[in-house]
Order: C-alpha cells, then structure tokens, then sequence
C-alpha cells in the first residue's frame, strides 16, 4: 500500500529484495524549466519504480504548473511487473474553472467553453498565450470578474480602427497594432486590480475609461505611449508605477482621477 522511498539491498542473496526504511503513498517527479512549444503537446514523463501490483488500485496525479496552478486526473493503475515497461496516458484541459478562478490556455475560445453560470461567477482570470479582439469582447460578459492577470500573455492584432469620436458610438473594444492597449479595450469593467502583458509597447485611448473600481496599475517597462483619456473617470485610482521611460502621455489621460495619490 505504500511506495518504498528508501530502503536496503542486499546484492549478495540469491533473490535480492528491498527493504524499505521509509515509505510513502505518494511519490514526486519534479521537472523543473520544462516548457512546451506548441499548443496540445504532450509531456512524456519516464520513470522507474518497484514492481507491484496496482491492477485494483485508483492512481490520482497531481501535475504543478509553474503559474501555481495544479490540476488532478485519475489514473487506472497496472500490475506493474519486473522486466517490463508500461504506459500511463492522462490528458489535461488547457482551460479550467476552480474556486472562482478562470486559467486560460490561449483564450480564443473563452466563450465557448465555459457555461453562462460559470461566466457570472468567475472573479479571477489568469491567459496565458495570445489573445485578440474576440477575447476581449468576452471580458464585457464577466460582472464578477476583479483581477485579471495577462502578464503572460501576447497581444495580437485586430478589429477595426476607431478615431475617438467615431468610438463614442461604438460598444466594442478594438485596437489596430500588436502588442499595443487598444482603444476602450478595458472601459467600463469592474476590474480592481490587472496585470498587463509584459512586452505591450503601448496604451491606446480610453483603454481603461471609467474602471472605477481600479485602485492602481503598473505600466510594464517596454511602454513609451499612454494615449488620450487612458485612466479618464477612473475614480478609485490611487497609484499608477510606470516601469519603463514613457516619451508621450496624451491629454486627459488622467481626467477625473480623484483619488490619484502618487
């Protein structure tokens, strides 16, 4: 019932086996720096273990991902004999919901999979990947959502270009450039707290417009432009750092930032 985690040998005997002097009923691979090039890959894991016979047995795996996030499959154990080698197989979802905290894989799909309940209740949402116009839209159907974390996260471009006066009738984000905050991408959300992607070179108008409830910010370091209006009416804001060297902040850009301490 328990794996033996060290133990004794003796090589002299006829039929060698292992004494144990300490077990457990878990056992670690740690794989420190793997990373995958391409979305859906599989990870093959190789390891050796002691023949024993987990035919009847239900193996839980836990798998630790770098982000903090952890996910469990089951696995269907085997009669694990000596001489031979077996495969265990396990594929795990690249987008999940737990505890009122979304992780998305690359989020082109954020719509589709998760359900209406779920999309009210998500408070937290980690992307890791690239993400577009469609995404953001997605954004604008989560009442709950307070943090998002897109600091892994790559910008790609589309949607249609706006002036800023032709946005005002508009009532979709949309942005134009790579790796660039496009125009109202994030207005009116009821975020408190965001982490922006790190290799962003730019803010785009009315990016942040009346999200109230922001209380502050960091500007990541490859940022030179914050354009017109980016933090207009963004009344909760205390505290904005600005990482990098910033060449352009455009007018209004701070307008009715009441709060606005440092």
């Amino acid at each position: 019932t328990k794996f033996t985690k060290t133990g004794t040998i003796n090589l002299t005997t006829e039929t060698p086996v292992i004494t144990a002097t300490t077990q457990s009923d878990t056992f670690e691979i740690v794989l420190n720096d793997v990373t995958t090039t391409a979305a859906n890959e599989d990870v093959i894991v190789y390891f050796m273990i002691a023949p024993i016979d987990l035919s009847d047995s239900e193996l839980t795996a836990t798998i630790h991902f770098a982000d903090g996030t952890t996910r469990e499959v089951e696995i269907v154990g085997k009669n694990l004999q000596a001489g031979k080698a077996y495969r265990f197989t396990t594929e795990i979802e690249a987008n999940f919901y737990l505890d009122g905290v979304a992780y998305m894989s690359n989020a082109g799909v954020l719509s589709e999979i998760m359900s209406i309940e779920d999309m009210n209740t998500i408070t937290s949402l980690k992307i890791i990947g690239k993400i577009n116009g469609s995404d953001i839209l997605t954004l604008h159907t989560m009442p709950a959502l307070k943090y998002l974390d897109l600091s892994k996260v790559n910008i790609v471009s589309g949607g249609k270009a706006y002036t800023y006066e032709e946005k005002r009738d508009e009532d979709v984000p949309v942005y134009t450039e790579n790796n660039v905050v496009g125009l109202n991408m994030f207005s009116s959300l009821e975020l408190e707290k965001i982490d922006l992607p790190t290799d962003i070179t730019a803010i785009g108008k009315c990016a942040f417009e009346d999200c109230q409830k922001l209380t502050s910010i960091t500007i990541p370091a490859n940022v030179t432009t914050i354009s017109s209006y980016a933090f207009k009416n963004c009344y909760g804001l205390k505290s904005v750092i600005i990482e990098g060297d910033i060449t352009s902040i455009g007018g209004g850009c701070f307008k009715g930032c009441e709060k606005l301490e440092s």
